[in-house]
């Protein structure tokens, strides 16, 4: 049984009001469970669906009001937007008013590069879904149900929900997308420091910077907890030079380590999934405590953890989750290089690949505790040369470039069974390369290097066959800067989601070091023109100046701006459109980073893959959830997965020790799989797709509950 209309229209705005006019995205302050005068969306006495706002003192929420029926005038008021009339208006406990219709989805939500739904199997829950947008409720006074449908999907809603990677469609469903991706950072090796920096893209701003290394690894340890003795230490010479971000938004670090143990090191981005070491309150981990967008390296400052005993991991930073130790403590050899993810099993972060350059070998690790899988039944596979970068594709096809400088070289890896297909994909010009990347076609990018202000494209016929595709050349030796400049020697590359190419070089045409960046079409070659303000269209950018030079690697952020990393101490983020540099705090020389450091390329075209969450309140404290079901399209080559997490506080709904999941069938039995009673249930979904044409679009989703 529904609401009747009145509360249908209550349950109904309570998403489109409450959320844009009275949620932000401030996070409840330290101490509290709620930030004070926020409302949320709850059930109350008899299954009813409103309002309840945080108290004054941030400890919980004031009982739950869902309004009162308006009143009928025998025709000016026909039944609210479904007759065209006004419905009276409910009272909210803000002040305001819900006028009952929530307004349908206005289209200017959808990105571009973004795709539709295609024809697939629908799965329809059949559990009270009556298609309208927003919230709806169930009238029991034992309890009822909450769903959510087209329209009634907030993006911005602050932490009472939220999307990463989606859009709304224009029929008000959910879709993979571009937009409000949720890893606005770059992640960039300090090599000469033995550290890495983790920079907001959105401000340029270094917001944490950590050790290369701690000297435990990821497997459990004898006490119950997480971690064995490794024989790392952070105060050696690690020289990490590749970064990648995986599908949960953790970083890994390959460290070459010329003069001790090679390894590879992840680190967790959010506090959530940071691990308690030392008994001390909180997590204690790097910060940029006095607001100068800069990572102070002194230990009296307290913007960055300092061991006095190295070997101690109980003294590290507590978001440095674990060092894996690969291949063997030679002297003067480099050891781990190569790195890049790939999709993986559903519902991991995916599968790390790490190249050694000195032993010649490939392995894979487990994301999770970072420990060495089997590659067709070895620890590592063997290779011809000793690999220097590494990329996968949306086929799963791992992309190992050689370390020779000339000439390049490729080899293709079967991910699914880890075999090498080949190792003699060789460019048809000689040219040496240091950047490797690969775009939304599943084509390979290289960068020209010894062959001057080159780009090197390859095609592989799809699957994994031993057929050799096809090589492009593009050469840029004529474009001319703002600056009156040209390119000498590329060396860093990416791709984009809207065709282009990204192009950086570390030498102009008189032979001195320069940071340079330029993007083309990676369909045509034609250049993407820069209109520089007060000074027009230029073919590329050049930003070198007294302390910026040597540019390395390059890599796109959430908003489609370019990222570079310079040798000389610093990094910037070049405007796709008008070039305007902005540029990192300076610090000391030796930034060093090829790969995919702000995990763009993986999401968009290796694993795309997109989330939304969306908070609901029960009827109290006992609230009892019983059962997820969910309407959504989901195409062949796409998938679907579902999470939730219940808590009697709000700060615990990003416990992950609590979440349950994934949930690929319905209904889901929430019951069964173990959810707890609790006040709020945090309810997430996981879009995927392998296709570059397909997305699951979810329409609705209903949770049944039962009150205490």
């Amino acid at each position: 049984m529904r609401l009747p209309a009145w509360g249908m229209r209550v349950g109904l705005a309570v998403l489109g009001l409450w959320l844009t006019a009275c949620g932000d995205s401030e996070p409840p302050p330290d101490g509290k469970d709620c930030v004070p005068g926020r409302s949320v969306a709850c059930v109350g006495p008899g299954g009813c669906v409103g309002g309840q706002v945080c108290r004054e003192d941030g400890k919980g929420y004031e009982p739950c009001i869902c309004g009162t029926p308006p009143v009928d005038d025998g025709g000016t008021n026909p039944g609210g937007p479904d007759g065209g009339g006004s419905d009276g208006g409910q009272t909210l406990p803000d002040g305001g008013s819900a006028d009952g219709g929530l307004p349908g989805p206005d289209g200017g939500s959808t990105t571009d590069g973004g795709m539709t739904p295609d024809a697939g199997e629908t799965q329809d829950g059949g559990s009270g879904l009556d298609g309208g947008s927003g919230l709806d409720g169930g009238t029991s006074s034992d309890g009822g149900s909450l769903s959510v449908g087209p329209g009634g999907f907030q993006l911005d809603g602050g932490s009472l929900s939220g999307g990463s990677n989606v859009q709304l469609n224009p029929d008000g469903s959910l879709g993979l997308g571009t937009a409000n991706a949720e890893l606005p950072f770059a992640w960039l090796a300090n090599n000469d420091q033995s550290t890495v920096s983790k920079f907001d893209t959105r401000t340029g701003r270094e917001v944490a910077r950590y050790h290369a290394v701690i000297p435990v690894d990821g497997l459990p340890a004898s006490d119950g907890g997480v971690g064995n003795p490794n024989g790392l230490r952070g105060n050696e010479g690690n020289n990490p030079s590749r970064t990648a971000v995986d599908l949960f938004g953790n970083v890994w670090i390959a460290n070459r380590a010329i003069s001790v143990q090679g390894s590879v090191t992840k680190i967790a981005s959010v506090l959530t999934d940071c691990r308690e070491r030392n008994g001390l309150p909180g997590i204690q981990t790097s910060q940029d405590l006095n607001g100068d967008g800069a990572i102070s390296t002194n230990p009296a400052d307290g913007e960055m953890i300092f061991p006095t005993d190295w070997s101690d991991p109980t003294q590290y930073d507590e978001c440095i989750l674990f060092s894996t130790p690969l291949g063997v403590a030679a002297e003067d050899t480099v050891k781990a290089r190569a790195l890049a993810i790939s999709r993986g099993a559903e519902g991991t972060a995916g599968d790390v690949w790490v190249g050694l350059h000195n032993t010649n070998s490939i392995f894979k690790l487990n994301a999770q505790s970072g420990q060495q899988e089997q590659l067709n039944g070895s620890a590592s596979l063997t290779l011809p040369f000793g690999p220097y970068g590494a990329a996968a594709d949306r086929q799963q096809r791992l992309w190992v470039m050689a370390s020779t400088l000339s000439p390049a070289r490729l080899a293709l890896v079967d991910t699914a069974t880890g075999t090498l297909v080949r190792a003699d994909i060789v460019p048809p010009s000689p040219s040496g390369s240091y950047g490797i990347a690969v775009d939304a076609k599943d084509r390979v990018w290289l960068a020209g290097w010894s062959a001057g202000a080159k780009a090197f494209r390859y095609t592989h016929p799809d699957g994994v066959g031993s057929t050799l595709g096809t090589w492009t050349v593009f050469d840029f030796t004529t474009a001319v800067s703002q600056l009156n400049t040209r390119m000498r020697r590329a060396r860093g590359i990416a791709t984009d989601d809207q065709g282009f190419v990204w192009l950086t070089s570390d030498l102009n045409d008189t032979n001195a070091s320069a940071s340079q960046l330029l993007a083309f079409n990676g369909d045509t070659g034609a250049l993407k023109r820069f209109n520089v303000p007060n000074i027009g269209m230029v073919d590329f950018i050049d930003a070198t100046d007294s302390r910026t030079r040597e540019a390395v690697g390059v890599a796109l952020d959430t908003n489609n701006h370019a990222w570079v990393n310079n040798r000389s101490g610093n990094a910037m983020r070049v405007h796709r459109d008008t070039g305007e540099v902005l540029r990192t705090a300076q610090q000391m020389a030796g930034l060093y980073t090829y790969s995919d450091f702000t995990g763009y390329q993986l999401r968009r075209f290796t694993a795309a893959r997109g989330s939304y969450f969306h908070q609901l309140s029960g009827c109290g404290p006992g609230t009892q959830w019983r059962q997820l079901v969910w309407d959504a399209v989901v195409p062949a080559s796409t998938g679907l997965q579902a999470y939730v997490t219940s808590a009697n506080q709000v700060g615990d709904l990003g416990n992950p020790a609590l979440r349950k999941g994934p949930f690929t069938s319905q209904p889901a039995n929430l019951s069964a799989a173990g959810v707890p009673a609790g006040q709020y249930l945090h309810v997430e979904f996981v879009l995927s797709s392998s296709s570059q044409q397909a997305t699951p679009a979810l329409k609705s989703f209903d949770v049944s509950y039962l009150c205490p």
